[in-house]
């Protein structure tokens, strides 16, 4: 009898040391995937609001080779959402959304991203004409300024092999976009288009 009890509470303590060794793979493994999550989910957002703010361009914008880069923009912003939406669900499928990452240091929350998406529309919505061009060249070399930021954090800090690709692309696509549009800032300035009409 006192065998079998013996052995009843030893089987008891395994499987409560294996359940535990279990639980803290899972937790270590979540721990080390934050990043990546929080990138997803903050990026989709981001994405998003980059979106809707680009098609104003499409609509809005005065000069020939602004409307042009909007719909490059957008079409490209659109195609990362439908990337990331299929490694969010393969890697993430099931778990809440991320609230907030860290970038350069300091926590960038959904609310204050919300916030800025918000004053930012704003901007582009009072604007027309020649101004809006300006404005719209302004409000999106910050918004791009922000997802190479993001980016950085993933690359440096994030797991996911395949993740990590994705940020370094979008960044390298955005750091490129930037450039174009310091330069057609200028063009705009003149009232000339990048091909100098």
């Amino acid at each position: 009898m006192k065998t079998k009890l013996f052995l009843t509470v030893l089987a008891a303590v395994a499987l409560t040391i294996f359940g535990n060794q279990q639980s803290f793979a899972q937790n270590a493994k979540m721990a080390g995937n934050q990043t990546d999550l929080q990138f997803l989910d903050m990026m989709l957002m981001h994405h998003a609001d980059g979106v809707k703010m680009s098609q104003m361009g499409i609509d809005k914008a005065q000069n020939a080779d602004v409307k042009a880069l909007a719909e490059k923009m957008n079409a490209g912003q659109q195609k990362d959402i439908g990337e990331m939406e299929k490694m969010r669900e393969e890697h993430f499928s099931g778990q809440p959304k991320a609230e907030m990452m860290m970038v350069k240091g300091r926590k960038m929350t959904t609310e204050m991203m919300s916030k800025m998406a918000e004053e930012d529309m704003q901007k582009l919505e009072n604007a027309s004409g020649a101004e809006f061009d300006r404005v719209f060249l302004d409000v999106f070399m910050k918004h791009h300024q922000m997802a190479i930021e993001m980016s950085k954090e993933e690359t440096g800090k994030g797991k996911d092999a395949e993740i990590k690709k994705k940020a370094r692309e979008i960044s390298m696509v955005q750091t490129k976009e930037l450039g174009e549009m310091k330069r057609l800032k200028t063009k705009v300035a003149s009232g000339k288009t990048m091909s100098g009409r």
